[in-house]
């Protein structure tokens, strides 16, 4: 045995070495910051999959999202694990279903093991922030460098400061959150760019002076969100920075109206997709089917980092440069409470839409907007909604729904009891139920 002397220099030496390899490895796993791609994330709040000019809508104006869709890639069927801003922001964040990430409804805070892309990102040298609303609680904020929600009506006011006073020698990941175009809605403008008369009035929709109200002002939302997106490129563009950023433009759910938003139906959990970078190919659209799941993934890919083993997605990192190849045949979604009970699950494929209640449902429709929810909770009193209206007030929803989404997209027909298509239901069940949420 070596006198305690000498065993206590050869310990020290081995402990430098060690620390001196450590530091080695960690310097070597950090980026590098001429060539690591930097992240901006946008999310809107309740904004309807298609009430985005460049997704088709007739009268809203959104110049600077569809500028972003020609410098990237449109992604026309991006769907959301759920209907609902808390549950949809922590499954994103966390790259875990909302049963998964800890926060399955409306209000619930993401516990403290539970872990963020920032996190991973930060691990890496990358500068994390968040900046503008925050709804998943205070236990996750630490795994942010910035985590701020300025003071203001859009929830964007602070962006581009954030961006301008971020750290210069760090590659940087912002998660810029609005609450555009989220109620409380501000009053209208006589000389605004919407009026009630512009309102596109869906069939689900009581048409009257209260719907159309409230719709003009959510498209004057829309707008002012789209004139923010407008300025986060700018910003980039002026530091230099575009070339080498990816740019994530979605929603975390779809509009509070009915049919929409709180639902597990199209209008609920499809969302604007769109995504600028490096290495994405420019103006151009893919129908391939993405969750909302694949997006933390598809970055940490992007990033050049291993995908984390807890995350349940999956990186759809080669269709930004291949939009015509095949990804997933099939997204599944969940919906738990919003104010009242809901629990339901969804499958959804390249045509059909599946949907099963699995438990208590008290909620069939968000009326979030006004005055247009109680507009249309009086006509139902007065008896004066049609059949197509009614859905929205269904007492008992059907135990199971199927939809054809290409011949019915506003899902008004369940096919659920045709024999023609018990063998499409059975089989999106089976995929439903094995499902691990």
């Amino acid at each position: 045995m070596l006198p305690n002397m000498m065993r206590n220099k050869w310990l020290v030496c081995l402990c430098l070495l060690a620390q001196f390899f450590l530091c080695r490895a960690t310097q070597a796993a950090l980026p590098d910051i001429s060539t690591a791609p930097n992240f901006v994330f946008i999310i809107a709040d309740d904004l309807g999959a298609n009430d985005v000019g460049t997704f088709g809508h007739p009268v809203i104006k959104t110049p600077n999202i569809d500028q972003l869709a020609q410098r990237g890639l449109q992604f026309n069927h991006a769907y959301l694990t759920t209907a609902s801003c808390t549950a949809s922001r922590a499954s994103i964040l966390t790259g875990l279903y909302p049963t998964g990430s800890g926060a399955p409804n409306l209000h619930d805070a993401i516990p403290a093991d539970r872990k963020l892309i920032s996190s991973y990102l930060r691990d890496a040298g990358y500068y994390t922030a968040s900046v503008g609303k925050w709804h998943s609680g205070e236990a996750v904020v630490p795994q942010f460098d910035l985590a701020v929600d300025p003071p203001g009506d859009s929830g964007a006011e602070g962006w581009i400061d954030a961006l301008n006073n971020r750290p210069e020698n760090k590659p940087f990941f912002f998660w810029l959150a609005s609450r555009d175009p989220h109620v409380p809605y501000s009053d209208l403008a006589a000389d605004g760019p919407y009026q009630p008369k512009d309102a596109v009035m869906s069939p689900l929709f009581f048409d009257g002076p209260g719907a159309r109200q409230s719709i003009a002002q959510y498209y004057t939302e829309i707008s002012r969100l789209d004139n923010y997106v407008g300025k986060v490129v700018e910003a980039l563009q002026a530091q230099d920075l575009l070339k080498n950023t990816y740019i994530i433009f979605l929603s975390d759910n779809g509009a509070p109206m009915p049919g929409a938003k709180g639902t597990l139906y199209e209008a609920g959990i499809k969302t604007p997709l769109i995504i600028s970078g490096p290495a994405v190919v420019a103006g151009q659209k893919t129908d391939a089917l993405v969750s909302s799941l694949d997006l933390m993934p598809t970055v940490l890919a992007l990033a050049g980092l291993p995908k984390a083993e807890t995350m349940k997605g999956i990186s759809f990192a080669a269709l930004l440069k291949n939009p015509q190849q095949q990804y997933r045949d099939m997204v599944f979604a969940e919906q738990h409470d919003h104010g009242l009970p809901i629990n339901k699950r969804a499958a959804r494929d390249g045509r059909y839409l599946y949907i099963i209640n699995v438990g208590e449902n008290k909620n069939n429709c968000v009326l979030e907007a006004q005055p247009m929810g109680k507009e249309m909770i009086q006509a139902f009193v007065e008896k004066k909604l049609n059949r197509t209206q009614l859905l929205c007030f269904l007492s008992k929803p059907a135990g199971e729904e199927l939809y054809d989404v290409e011949q019915d997209p506003l899902q008004l027909h369940n096919l659920a009891a045709d024999p023609a298509k018990d063998s499409v239901r059975l089989m999106m069940k089976k995929r439903l139920d094995a499902q691990v949420f």
